[in-house]
């Protein structure tokens, strides 16, 4: 749920932290509530903030190297609260408050793209494009696995930073949109009006907007990209069924035409097995040069619904396969059904046609 804090109220870092420290608090003794948390920005609401950083040890030379992540400033209990593992070193904790040194927390993205020459905890970065050494750095103490802030992006280089130690004034804005985020024993929409009246026992004028679960965000963020998939399911099912049809429609009427032949092949001795075998043989060339030609052309194409995809390659395999492998069968049928059918048919009444 959506909490943004009243500029008026909250006019600096002092008090926006101290409220948050009291609603999370709060939040924390309803009952049925694990644990409670606050951050700059929910996940799958977004591709959320990003700043520039640097390396301690490596300042930029100039605009060419400068790096950007993922940012959000969160309460201690933020990751666990989402169920995010910890990979190495630790968690944000509550000595982590104004007062203690600065520390950060990064995801796996982060730490192999910047970090993949040295052990990343215990490493120091600055924030900002051209920080002074005499600026303040922090220290990463851990590293948590990569999540996704969105159906599109997948999972990119992130830090999550205590709430209460950067007031920075630049990034003022992106802490008076703060969310609220409660994992519950039970049912969480019953918890919202529990939350509500809790809410206004520290702050009456307190907003509480987007109340909504974790599936309900999930299931809003992927309602686009469904669509997209069913409607190209659908068109491309209609696709392959007519192609189907077509190549049936193409070799049965070409294999017709031939019944005369097999009648003189067989009023020559030709089994109707073997003239069966040719007739189909000769189908199934004609057959696996469309399908290469066809491959072929698809593999191009593949790039441009590869944006539709999720966790599918464009050059899906199965689809590689599948696809080809039904139109050979339905040129094959097409072969077989109308050759077999004249097969059966004496000579002699074969070359009366």
């Amino acid at each position: 749920m959506n909490l943004p804090l009243s500029a008026r109220t909250y006019r600096d870092s002092v008090s926006r932290t101290a409220a948050v420290d009291r609603i999370v608090e709060r939040m924390r003794a309803l009952p049925s509530v694990r644990s409670a948390a606050m951050t700059t920005m929910v996940p799958m609401a977004g591709a959320g903030a990003t700043i520039h950083f640097n390396r301690a040890a490596h300042p930029p030379k100039g605009p060419d190297d400068y790096i950007m992540a993922g940012y959000r400033a969160v309460t201690p209990e933020y990751l666990s609260t989402l169920g995010v593992p910890l990979r190495r070193g630790r968690m944000l904790n509550e000595r982590d408050n104004e007062s203690a040194p600065r520390v950060v927390v990064i995801n796996e993205s982060m730490a192999r793209q910047f970090f993949s020459d040295v052990d990343p905890v215990g490493q120091r970065m600055q924030l900002g494009t051209e920080p002074s050494p005499s600026d303040p750095t922090m220290e990463i103490v851990g590293i948590v696995g990569d999540m996704k802030q969105s159906f599109e992006a997948g999972s990119k280089a992130e830090m999550f930073v205590p709430y209460g130690q950067y007031p920075d004034p630049i990034l003022a804005g992106m802490y008076l949109n703060t969310a609220l985020i409660v994992r519950t024993a039970g049912d969480p929409s019953a918890m919202t009006s529990s939350i509500r009246v809790a809410l206004r026992e520290i702050d009456p004028n307190q907003p509480l907007v987007n109340v909504r679960t974790m599936e309900t965000a999930v299931s809003a963020s992927v309602a686009q990209p469904r669509l997209q998939m069913v409607l190209l399911i659908v068109f491309a099912s209609v696709a392959m069924i007519l192609a189907a049809i077509g190549v049936y429609g193409v070799m049965a009427y070409t294999v017709s035409q031939r019944v005369t032949e097999i009648g003189v092949r067989m009023a020559v001795g030709a089994s109707p097995g073997r003239v069966v075998a040719m007739v189909v043989w000769q189908g199934a060339q004609l057959a696996l040069i469309g399908i290469i030609v066809g491959v072929v052309a698809a593999g191009f194409a593949a790039r441009a619904v590869e944006r539709l995809l999720f966790n599918v390659h464009g050059l899906d395999p199965l689809t590689f396969v599948a696809a080809p492998a039904i139109l050979a069968v339905a040129a094959l049928l097409a072969c077989y059904i109308p050759a077999r059918r004249a097969a059966r048919i004496s000579p002699l009444e074969a070359l009366g046609r």
